[in-house]
């Protein structure tokens, strides 16, 4: 029963932690799209922020919202790329800052 209550605390700990890191990831775009002047910022970083949970297609699919949401909104180029910049910051935040804190609260071997 040791290694059930372990596993299950683990396991709790983890999406305790994901939930923490999805909802800081979420805020992160939110604050980063108004920043950059997009219309629908709150709309679009919501969505993104929640693609974000989906492992390895959703931060790919959070890019495609993103710049169609900039490309629907705008024709400028230069504000196009600084949403996406405004992604890649996230992104590498959440890689190299957020997700290797969250494997380390939860106990579980970042690989």
């Amino acid at each position: 029963m040791n290694t059930i209550s372990r596993i299950s605390s683990s396991l709790g700990a983890y999406v305790a932690a994901t939930l923490q890191n999805a909802l800081i990831t979420t805020l992160l775009f939110v604050v980063g799209f108004a920043l950059a002047g997009m219309p629908w910022w709150f709309v679009v970083g919501l969505i993104c922020g929640i693609l974000n949970l989906v492992p390895y297609l959703g931060p790919i699919l959070s890019l495609g919202v993103a710049i169609l949401a900039g490309y629907l909104s705008t024709d400028d180029y230069a504000r196009i790329a600084v949403l996406g910049g405004v992604w890649l910051a996230v992104q590498i935040l959440d890689g190299f800052v957020l997700s290797p804190r969250a494997a380390g609260k939860a106990g579980v071997h970042p690989i």
